[in-house]
């Protein structure tokens, strides 16, 4: 855009045609009056007016977010029926960045407690408007454009739009409104827009253009161009949305056409054939320039290239544009594969825009700097966990919020805090007995459209214990009688297949079944028999049903049936037998096991305790099953153990006497190894603001060989390194600033140990 002579800061004097909406003489713009659209361009209009100093002193569009946002915005328009819609997409965050000495954003406009409608980047001066209504305004303030006039304040807006040195405002209820330099009567609103409900505003170097919602476009302000004016042919084209350039205009049209009338100084109305017949998704006018994006996500540029504004940097494959905004000799556009904007043009330069790790939702590009704003909301409260922790008994979660919107939509996760697994979806989860010890979040997974949401919404956390298994009283059938089948029975709540009966006679444990079935012995006779039922089951704490007896002492078998009962018993049908039979062991003291049931650990048999002694030999078990090769007074548990419950058989022989059988109670399920863990830190020196940080980590097992466990250290929750164990070590290297750290070494758990985790303090100067 020719550039506008008067200094910054002094009215321009004379007058101006303040409102056109009729047709315009063909001595500006397209000859004859002729829309320069997408099926044929415009001519050239020869350029009248030059800067001071060469530099050109206008400003550009206003807005660049995406028409789909339902957003009215300071310079792209939407039809009347949608001129301002819901505030999805709208951006909570905003940053300013560029060559330029604009001040910085109000801070509460910056804090992520607002939602912004709008924004629009002018001169030397920006404007915002917020959902509740209110009006920002900051920066260069010599005409008075970035303060919000007394008058103003207390009104309710929807739309800004930012020209050279002047602002302009759209209320909630479609009045226009504009304060700063006047000398083009661009702040002086005419009465037939005053009398019109608006709908969308844009504002150029000097000149305002309207939309009411009628369809009907209004223009005034500066009109050496016919850019303060709307032709009759533009009227009649069925303006969809529209942007006010330097000294031009452009449009689309309901049609698919992409217009434009004013200045062609740098043949900005001539629009490139290429356009015919797509959808143009945002279209937006600079200073002389033109940026076009399509439904296709490519950007379509032309008009003046002095300072490489049409020169787009080079796509990578897959890359679609999202959003452009074309500024004085500048422009920016956004992508889908970048979080930083795109900036090109202004070859006096304009620093990148600063790293963000999510995408912008709306661009706009001033003189020299651009705004940038993020659609993303915050935590405001995590929900809370209720419920007992406990195996087998259900979690419930509360959903959370976010802030300044929620969620619109909100499904449960369960997460288990070492390592960040998803442990279940919903708002209820029904601990299981592989959590037992581990901590459980709920997380809060909300989507609204248009915004992305801070991750990891947990809930305050939840420690699961092992569960509780309810039972019956023991029952016990059968006959007390040597040779018979005495069988037990429990219910148990939840069902468990592994139910432990413990029989006992003559004071002292004898034998377990797992099935509840005893067939008396004849050791038993004379005494009475009492079983002890306990439910066991992974992941559940031990349920002791409790004892139950026969009701009458053990019994002789039946008689042979073949056998004379009248015989006395006292005649020895042959001499040479000794009538009593082989004499039997007196026991007092059972055979049992000592020792921790923990792989690697080793288990030690203490011999039964007998009258006379014999000789013992031992089988060890597992689960009932005996173990191949396990046939010493000693046994060191190997990772086949885990899980299972360890006997020892032992027996004991001697001439003359009945070979005694004893099997030991069983131990507990057998755990993993324990994994011992120790941790040396040293701080290089510091090379800038971070040192590297090297953490040694040498582990030990007692028993079995180290494994090749995932070793992680984290701070605050956050990873900062990975490795893995060879040969129980290794050695992480943290990159960490100046000041003293506490991080967390944690070797994870493997098939054959438990985890461990140890704390360990760095400093680095």
């Amino acid at each position: 855009m020719p550039a506008d002579p008067t200094p910054r800061g002094v009215d321009r004097p004379g007058s101006r045609t303040p409102l056109r909406d009729e047709a315009a003489s063909p001595r500006h713009g397209a000859p004859g009056g002729t829309p320069a659209a997408a099926t044929g361009p415009g001519s050239r209009a020869a350029r009248t007016r030059t800067g001071l100093g060469g530099r050109v002193t206008a400003l550009v569009l206003s807005s660049v977010l995406t028409l789909t946002a339902a957003l009215t915005l300071g310079a792209v328009a939407s039809g009347p029926a949608s001129a301002v819609g819901p505030f999805d997409g709208a951006p909570t965050m905003l940053n300013q960045w560029g060559a330029g000495t604009l001040v910085s954003p109000p801070a509460g406009l910056t804090d992520s407690s607002r939602v912004i409608v709008d924004v629009a980047a002018g001169w030397d001066h920006a404007l915002a408007v917020t959902s509740d209504g209110r009006l920002w305004a900051w920066g260069d303030n010599s005409q008075g454009q970035s303060v919000v006039p007394a008058s103003l304040k207390d009104g309710s807006y929807k739309a800004v739009a930012a020209g050279a040195q002047f602002s302009v405002a759209l209320t909630t209820d479609g009045k226009v409104v504009a304060w700063g330099t006047n000398w083009a009567k661009q702040v002086t609103v005419p009465a037939i827009v005053k009398n019109r409900t608006i709908v969308a505003i844009s504002a150029g170097t000097a000149h305002v253009v309207a939309q009411a919602d009628d369809g009907r476009l209004f223009a005034w302000g500066d009109d050496d161009f016919q850019e303060g004016s709307i032709p009759a042919w533009v009227q009649s084209a069925g303006v969809v949305t529209f942007d006010a350039g330097g000294v031009f205009n452009v449009a689309t049209t309901a049609d698919r056409k992409v217009i434009a009338w004013g200045d062609n100084s740098s043949h900005q109305l001539e629009v490139p054939a290429s356009l015919a017949g797509k959808n143009v998704e945002e279209i937006s006018a600079g200073t002389r320039h033109v940026l076009a994006l399509t439904d296709d996500g490519k950007v379509t540029a032309w008009g003046d290239n002095s300072a490489g504004e049409l020169d787009l940097p080079t796509e990578s494959a897959g890359d679609r544009w999202q959003h452009v905004s074309a500024g004085n000799d500048l422009s920016v556009g956004t992508t889908n594969r970048r979080s930083i904007p795109q900036v090109w043009g202004k070859t006096t330069g304009i620093p990148a825009a600063p790293f963000m790790s999510y995408a912008p939702s709306t661009v706009d590009a001033g003189d020299g700097f651009a705004l940038t704003g993020y659609a993303r909301l915050i935590i405001a409260d995590v929900g809370s966990l209720t419920g007992s922790g406990r195996v087998g008994e259900p979690l419930t979660g509360s959903f959370g919020s976010f802030s300044p919107l929620d969620a619109t939509t909100k499904t449960g996760r369960w997460r288990v805090y070492e390592g960040g697994a998803t442990a279940g979806t919903g708002q209820t989860y029904v601990p299981r007995p592989e959590d037992v010890g581990k901590r459980i979040l709920f997380d809060t997974v909300g989507t609204r459209e248009g915004y992305s949401l801070s991750s990891g919404v947990g809930s305050p956390s939840i420690v699961i214990s092992p569960g509780v298994m309810t039972t019956s009283a023991p029952r016990l059938e059968g006959e007390a009688k040597v040779g018979k089948v005495l069988q037990a029975a429990v219910d148990v709540v939840p069902h468990s297949d592994d139910v432990w009966f413990d029989w006992h006679w003559g004071g002292e444990y004898r034998k377990t079944s797992w099935d509840g079935r005893l067939e008396v012995p004849a050791e038993a006779l004379g005494q009475v028999i009492t079983v002890k039922v306990t439910a066991k089951q992974p992941g559940y704490l031990d349920a002791y049903a409790g004892e139950i007896s026969t009701s009458t002492i053990v019994v002789a078998a039946d008689p042979d049936p073949g056998e004379d009962p009248t015989e006395d018993p006292t005649q020895d049908p042959d001499p040479g037998h000794d009538p009593r039979g082989p004499a039997t062991f007196a026991v007092s003291r059972a055979v049992a096991v000592t020792g921790s049931a923990r792989v690697g650990q080793v288990l030690t048999a203490k011999a039964p305790t007998t009258t006379p002694s014999g000789t013992v030999t031992y089988q060890w078990l597992r689960g009932g099953t005996a173990i191949t090769k396990a046939t010493k007074a000693t046994y060191r548990l190997v990772a086949a153990d885990r899980g299972a419950r360890i006997t020892v058989r032992a027996v004991v022989a001697r001439t003359g006497y009945t070979t005694l059988t004893q099997t030991s109670a069983p131990t507990a399920a057998v755990a993993k190894a324990s994994l011992r863990a120790r941790t040396t830190a040293k701080a290089a020196k510091r090379k800038g603001k971070r040192a590297v940080v090297r953490v040694t980590v040498r582990t030990s097992v007692t028993g079995v060989k180290v494994p090749r466990a995932t070793v992680v250290v984290t701070k605050g929750g956050r990873t900062l390194a990975k490795g893995r164990l060879k040969a129980g070590k290794t050695v992480l290297r943290l990159r960490l600033p100046r000041g003293k750290h506490r991080v967390v070494v944690r070797v994870k758990t493997t098939a054959t140990t438990t985890a461990t985790k140890v704390p360990v303090r760095v400093r680095v100067r």
